[in-house]
């Protein structure tokens, strides 16, 4: 109220904490982790976000080359070891690459380093990774053995922890386990999309990453758009990609663009964003427009509520219910109301040029990608379900 920012009280000055002490982790620990590697012969890691906080991308790549052991990530994990490394699985869990989620049915070990065992990485946590041993780094106590129960669990911070198991263990090969793993991805990668005509989603990441440094920041927002992005955007570098993910906040994304161009407004910042998310704060436009911030927004328009509207149509028996929204905005007209640019693609043969000519101004722009209702989000494993349940496409 007003009244509490009116009145006046004594201020007392306290010295700033610039950075807290890291965490101590225990020598018997360390050394219990490093014997379970070597009695390992099918290890997995499980990446989480924690990589990032602790800016441990590189410390994770070391450690995964030196025991030759594949990476599966979450979403917050995604960055944290670049898309072509010859180790990384991609990421796991419901919207998960074939290839990582059969990891984790197969491997005797999971090294888990700043990840929760969310329900969308781990579905039936019961049964998640049964075959294996686990070993669950993390700063945060209060996440050992909340969801998924671990062998080890190790308090620490990622990049510490990381770097010490890398110093004290020999070079190691898997060769029997990486190559059948590669094998798998080679038989069974990310679906193809049936050409259906219509524009898709996938074919505007890759015209996007034709047109942006490798270093260049992607926002999403939350639904389809988002997990597509999620398995098919190309990640090269740490810290390009930033969305709610847990949290499943639709409307963050505009505000996260907002806020990752001004602190890096040296970067390319992409927001990919759906029709729902869009109209839960485009006001912000506003904002983007005034201040010259320079984002380019891909509202990726299929009229509907697409995630939803997926699990209605696949465990709902097509009881399709308030997914509908068919709005009538004019996406073009609006960014040209607020000042900005505005783009629409409607058919896969103006994509190429469209999406050029958005990346070669340097003024904020709106651009509507127009694609179908039901194209889907696959691979997907069914809530509740194992990896053994994986649904690779349309049935």
């Amino acid at each position: 109220a007003k009244d509490a920012t009116a009145n006046e009280c004594e201020y007392e000055s306290k010295p700033k904490i610039l950075k807290r002490a890291l965490p101590k982790t225990e020598e018997k620990d360390i050394s219990q982790a490093i014997q379970m590697i070597l009695e390992s012969e099918k290890p997995l890691i499980f990446a989480g976000g924690g990589i990032t906080f602790s800016d441990a991308s590189d410390s994770l790549v070391k450690f995964a080359e030196k025991i030759d052991c594949p990476v599966a990530t979450s979403m917050m994990g995604l960055s944290s070891i670049p898309c072509n490394h010859t180790l990384n699985l991609g990421m796991i869990g419901m919207h998960g690459t074939p290839v990582s989620n059969k990891a984790s049915l197969d491997c005797d070990l999971l090294i888990a380093v700043g990840a929760r065992f969310d329900d969308r990485v781990a579905g039936n946590r019961q049964k998640f990774a049964k075959n294996a041993k686990i070993i669950h780094i993390d700063i945060d106590k209060s996440e050992h053995s909340k969801n998924v129960d671990s062998n080890l669990s190790i308090y620490g911070d990622s990049k510490t922890v990381l770097n010490e198991l890398t110093n004290k263990l020999d070079t190691r090969k898997n060769e029997d386990w990486v190559s059948y793993l590669l094998q798998y991805n080679k038989d069974k990668p990310l679906p193809k999309v049936v050409e259906s005509g219509d524009v898709n989603l996938r074919d505007v990441l890759e015209e996007i990453e034709k047109n942006v440094p490798e270093d260049a920041i992607i926002v999403t927002d939350v639904g389809q758009h988002q997990m597509i992005t999620a398995q098919y955007y190309k990640f090269k570098k740490p810290r390009t990609f930033v969305s709610s993910c847990g949290l499943g906040t639709m409307g963050f994304g505009l505000g996260a663009a907002i806020g990752a161009k001004v602190a890096k407004p040296d970067k390319e910042v992409v927001l990919i964003t759906g029709d729902g998310s869009f109209h839960m704060n485009l006001i912000e436009m506003a904002c983007i427009v005034s201040e010259d911030i320079n984002i380019k927004t891909m509202v990726i328009n299929n009229n509907v509520l697409g995630m939803v509207r997926q699990w209605q149509r696949m465990f709902y028996d097509k009881r399709f219910s308030n997914t509908s929204i068919a709005r009538k905005t004019d996406y073009v007209k609006l960014a040209e109301a607020f000042g900005a640019k505005g783009y629409r693609v409607s058919n896969p043969n103006e994509l190429e040029d469209v999406i050029k000519d958005v990346f070669s101004n340097e003024s904020p722009s709106i651009c509507e990608v127009q694609i179908h209702k039901d194209d889907s989000v696959f691979p997907i494993i069914p809530p509740g379900k194992s990896a053994k349940h994986i649904i690779i496409g349309e049935v």
